[in-house]
């Protein structure tokens, strides 16, 4: 792998065989770059950086250290944003969560309400009928009543 020919010239760099580090950078360059991996990229930017100071090629060591640093600043606002994001959507989620949480105990307190208003027409309804029939019961016992006592007139009066 890349990253492998890296460490490789790293390891030249550090064993004081800086020519064949550098020999090796141009093409190590050119592969990362085309790769596009910016972890990889970032690691090896600093090697060469590292590799050109050694080599007393300040400029250009400079140049890599510039584009190593850029590329950590680069990862780490990508990783800032995926934090944020995440952040974000484990927010919207509970938020969701809770605005559910809170349909569902509207919704049960609609269902108590209902029940409890037919609970109390079915007592209306029970409580007008009873009505009903006492009154009806009354009425026909008074009827009752009147056509004994008729009845009784009828008998006194025959007599």
């Amino acid at each position: 792998s890349i990253m492998i020919k890296v460490n490789l010239c790293d390891s030249y760099r550090l064993a004081g065989r800086l020519m064949e580090a550098k020999k090796m950078a141009p093409g190590l360059i050119n592969e990362i770059e085309v790769l596009g991996n910016t972890r990889q990229m970032h690691q090896a930017y600093l090697v060469f950086s590292q590799l050109y100071e050694n080599l007393n090629l300040h400029s250009k060591s400079l140049t890599y250290y510039k584009i190593h640093k850029s590329l950590g600043d680069s990862i780490f606002n990508q990783e800032k944003n995926k934090s944020i994001l995440e952040l974000k959507t484990q927010y919207e989620t509970e938020k969701k969560e809770q605005e559910i949480e809170l349909l569902s105990i509207e919704n049960q307190l609609q269902v108590s309400e209902i029940q409890i208003a037919n609970n109390r027409l079915m007592a209306a309804i029970g409580t007008t009928g009873l009505l009903l029939l006492t009154i009806f019961l009354l009425f026909n016992r008074n009827k009752h009543k009147q056509r004994v006592l008729l009845a009784e007139e009828k008998l006194s009066t025959k007599n």
